[in-house]
């Protein structure tokens, strides 16, 4: 598991620092997976953003980004996840069984996305304790001090990577783990597949 660094403890960043975090993973890592759980509003597949996550997946990794949290409006997808080599999620909501309101919606110039969907609502994990400007930008429930609850389709993205990971370890070193290949192991969100869903919520193999 390699971590890579490029947002501030306020949760902020810059476009150049991600570009450079992704220039640094193309050049120094040889990964299998790549979690982007970020996105800039600039939903263009051909943006610098998409395009280095792009150079990943030409690279034989899986990248899986952050669809957004823009809404059920058409073609709100977000860069890097509007990129056509890059794997869109949506977030779903467990409790409700349909896709989270604030998840972004395709299609993005043209192309069909998200393309799966994972759990991105009131998901706990670590969290850290000095995020007190964070705090005031996004609502955090913490639960036992050192974890938070959150959504968004940030945390699916943390969520569907996984999943993907272990597809990849139950099929290494034979096959390759594909877009078609997943989607076998998707199951259908109500009557949301498409531009909601993609081919529908990820499971594990």
């Amino acid at each position: 598991l390699i971590v890579v660094k490029a947002f501030s403890k306020a949760g902020t960043t810059s476009v150049d620092l991600m570009l450079d975090a992704l220039t640094w993973i193309a050049d120094h890592v040889k990964a299998d997976v790549v979690n982007l759980s970020f996105g800039t509003r600039k939903a263009d597949p051909e943006s610098p953003l998409a395009l280095a996550a792009a150079r990943l997946a030409e690279r034989g990794m899986i990248v899986v980004a952050a669809a957004g949290n823009e809404g059920q409006v058409p073609g709100t997808i977000l860069s890097p996840a509007s990129s056509p080599e890059v794997l869109a999620i949506a977030a779903y909501d467990p409790f409700n069984g349909v896709i989270a309101p604030f998840s972004s919606m395709g299609p993005s110039r043209g192309a069909d996305k998200p393309d799966f969907a994972a759990v991105g609502v009131s998901v706990c994990a670590a969290f850290p304790t000095y995020t007190v400007e964070l705090e005031k930008m996004i609502k955090v429930r913490r639960v036992m001090g050192c974890y938070a609850c959150l959504s968004g389709t940030s945390m699916a993205t943390a969520v569907a990577t996984g999943i993907v990971a272990l597809h990849v370890e139950a099929r290494w070193p034979a096959h390759r783990v594909t877009e078609d290949y997943l989607a076998e192991y998707a199951l259908p969100v109500q009557l949301t597949k498409g531009w909601l869903a993609g081919h529908g919520l990820l499971t594990a193999p």
